[in-house]
């Protein structure tokens, strides 16, 4: 006491006003100060915590300068008051910390799960430490310390109290506990927490992928919301850990804000869709369909309010329905179970595991059982053994399902076999009605085959020239342009068209006009002959053929040969010998991809139409003309 009186004398009266507040605090039984004498374990500092129930907009010095005692004032938090505090109106936290020696803590808050949270301390004279910030809203990158939990960093001068002040402002709850760690301790504790958790993660994911194989080989629907309910929890825990907002999505705080939530209303929307699907509760009566109906509803509504409308929802909005539908899909489970199904028997025992994990984390929360005990990790090992009793339900019930696949069989073969015996007595009549019905089959078969591959050849052939069709055409031109851009070839396009064809049908009848088709068509038909060089009437008097491998001098050639072939022609009339022409636009290119291939067409057309204009009976080449290329990668 003379001690502590001679400090006073000599710290001036401000100082010596301060210290009398401090010892003030210490005396008081709400307000203890922690003393950090052991760097080898970790101190919760619930019994020296007070709060504050304030907006966020305060400043620090405005929070510490309003009184003790009250709902308004700073006091000594209930066990689940803070549990049940919205957020988003603002929390105030502090507590007085003593250190033995100038050793570095570190400050964690255990619920990673929040918007904004940002620390600053206060020594004996009164000064404020520089402002620490961490939380949902900022990128990882913007944090006070890196991690999968919110951190701060504290360096108490050995000897000195100082109180320590946290802000909240976040749309979540401030979940305890706190914890003080050296961060020597932290490092070792995260070390088994990487396992623990890598173990949880590395069990969901292969009953994951094992789920995805099931549901790939079966294509049940319940299998899928099954896989859909497993990523779900994983997103949820990826969040509920810290992982998430650390690893996966660091610099996006838009969604980071979202994911809780998110995943918390896509967990129960995917859940109560797998409960539906696999126990078939559409069948189930219907105030068990109408109760499913319900949850799946509010869940989509939720899910979307919460992707569109964050603000609108907070977490402790949700829990009272998160509690209700979780009851009722164990009450549905169970009582399905009573009646007889063994799926639902196995639902329920998962479900219980998983409020039973839960409810001790909620303990652990609460400060009942120890903060650093297995049991802050409990709905975490809740869902890891819930889903390993879903994968052995669906696992018997997929052996179930096999064993009677089974057994109808064996009866079948049984029925057969006495069939058989039953018949064994006119086996040779039968044999030779067996014979004659091959037989006739045989020859169905052959006779549909020949229909078949007419019906083939008519639906690819133009029935008037006996080339390929437009539809047979398109088919055998994507192949080649994929063939072409395999093997980095060039590939040409002619597109042909019979000059004044409408005059010659309307002169000499549409006989003649067919006559002069079929005349062009085998022209075309004799000059490609290599292999994947096809020709084709594309429509009318126009015709089309596709050449891989043709370069544009080969491509121009060829053009030219059948253009004077085709003049060559002479064909009879009434009123004297007619001469039909062509016109034929070519384009070349060696394609990049199959758009790139078909531009070609298009490419063909525009030098046909410059054929034309120029004066028709001539080849025109793609090259030079204007828009060309289009449809081109």
């Amino acid at each position: 006491m003379k001690g502590f009186l001679a400090t006073l004398c000599a710290g001036g009266r401000k100082h010596a006003l301060y210290l009398l507040a401090l010892l003030l605090i210490a005396l008081d039984g709400q307000a203890q100060v922690l003393r950090l004498d052991d760097p080898g374990r970790s101190y919760d500092p619930r019994p020296a915590l007070e709060i504050l129930k304030a907006p966020a907009s305060l400043t620090f010095a405005e929070a510490a300068a309003r009184p003790r005692g009250g709902e308004d004032g700073w006091h000594a938090p209930d066990e689940l008051e803070m549990l049940l505090h919205d957020g988003r109106q603002g929390l105030w936290l502090r507590f007085a910390i003593q250190g033995r020696d100038d050793q570095a803590w570190w400050l964690i808050p255990s619920w990673p799960v929040l918007d904004r949270l940002d620390l600053r301390t206060r020594d004996a004279d009164g000064h404020w430490s520089p402002l620490q910030q961490s939380g949902l809203a900022l990128p990882a990158s913007q944090r006070t310390l890196p991690g999968r939990q919110l951190m701060f960093a504290l360096a108490p001068t050995a000897g000195a109290v100082e109180e320590v002040y946290l802000r909240l402002d976040s749309r979540e709850t401030f979940v305890l506990p706190l914890r003080l760690v050296t961060p020597a301790a932290y490092l070792r504790e995260a070390q088994q927490d990487a396992w623990l958790i890598g173990g949880f993660f590395g069990c969901l994911v292969t009953i994951l992928l094992l789920t995805l194989t099931l549901w790939g080989f079966g294509r049940r629907s319940g299998f899928g919301w099954y896989a859909l309910y497993l990523l779900s929890v994983i997103g949820y825990q990826a969040v509920t850990t810290g992982y998430g907002a650390w690893q996966l999505w660091p610099e996006s705080p838009a969604f980071a804000l979202r994911a809780h939530l998110v995943f918390t209303a896509l967990c129960f929307l995917s859940g109560g869709l797998f409960v539906r699907y696999l126990l078939s509760l559409y069948h189930g009566g219907r105030w068990i369909d109408f109760g499913n109906r319900l949850l799946i509803g509010y869940w989509n509504v939720a899910l979307v309010i919460t992707l569109i409308w964050p603000h609108l929802l907070s977490f402790q909005e949700m829990l009272g329905m998160m509690a209700l539908s979780c009851l009722g899909l164990l009450g549905t489970t169970t009582y399905l179970a009573l009646r007889g199904s063994r799926m639902a028997l196995w639902f329920s025992a998962a479900w219980a595991l998983l409020l039973l994990g839960s409810s001790i984390q909620l303990l652990a929360i609460a400060g009942w059982l120890p903060a650093d005990s297995p049991a802050f990790h409990g709905q975490m090992a809740g869902f890891a053994l819930g889903f390993v009793m879903l994968s052995l339900g669906l696992t018997e019930g997929l052996s179930l399902q096999r064993r009677a696949r089974i057994e109808a069989q064996r009866q079948a073969l049984e029925a057969s076999s006495a069939l058989a015996r039953e018949r064994e007595a006119s086996f040779v009549e039968l044999e030779l009605r067996v014979a004659l019905r091959t037989v006739e089959l045989q020859q169905a078969k052959a006779s549909l085959e020949r229909l078949n591959r007419e019906l083939l050849h008519q639906s690819q052939t133009d029935s008037l020239t006996g080339l390929g069709n437009r539809r047979h055409f398109e088919r055998v031109f994507q192949q080649e342009i994929r063939r072409a851009i395999r093997a980095e070839r060039p590939l040409a396009v002619l597109l042909v068209d019979i000059d004044h064809f409408k005059a010659v049908n309307d002169t000499h009848g549409h006989t003649l006009g067919d006559e002069c088709l079929r005349c062009v068509a085998e022209v075309l038909r004799r000059h490609v002959q290599r292999a994947g060089e096809v020709a084709a009437r594309y429509g009318g008097e126009e015709f089309v053929i596709a050449l891989p491998g043709s370069d544009q001098q080969a491509a121009r050639t060829l053009a030219e040969r059948i253009r004077q072939e085709v003049a060559g022609l002479e064909l009879q009339t009434e009123q004297g010998c007619l001469r039909p022409s062509i016109s034929v636009g070519v384009a070349v290119t060696v394609p990049s991809n199959l758009e790139h291939g078909l531009g070609l067409l298009e490419d063909a057309d525009r030098a046909l139409y410059a054929a034309k204009r120029g004066g028709r009976n001539r080849v025109c080449l793609s090259d030079g003309l204007p828009e060309l290329g289009s449809g081109r990668g």
